[in-house]
């Protein structure tokens, strides 16, 4: 059976369900930390082999930030716009108000 591809959308989606996931479910979340490929997998969400994951957990009063690789070459100016955005970094972030 061939692999399906899944659309930027259905992965955010799946991944929103498996963070919602964490939030209620310590086991879960331990794993998720513990062995994130796995945990992905169970929501179709593949990770290419050999390459390693870092989860990290937001608090209170501990916010982490992701640095994106470098593009290579130079951006376009529509590539610009879509990441060129401010700090709207999630919807649980206190940063976007």
């Amino acid at each position: 059976m061939a692999k399906q591809k899944h659309s930027a959308q259905q992965r955010r989606a799946a991944y929103a369900k498996l963070v919602e996931r964490a939030w209620s479910d310590d086991a879960f979340k331990a794993k998720f930390k513990s062995d994130p490929h796995a945990a992905l997998a169970e929501y179709g969400i593949e990770v290419p082999a050999g390459m390693k994951l870092e989860i990290l957990e937001n608090t209170p009063s501990k916010l982490h930030l992701p640095l994106p690789r470098a593009p290579e070459g130079e951006l376009s100016e529509e590539e610009l716009e879509s990441v060129a955005g401010g700090l709207g970094l999630c919807g649980a972030c206190p940063l976007n108000s």
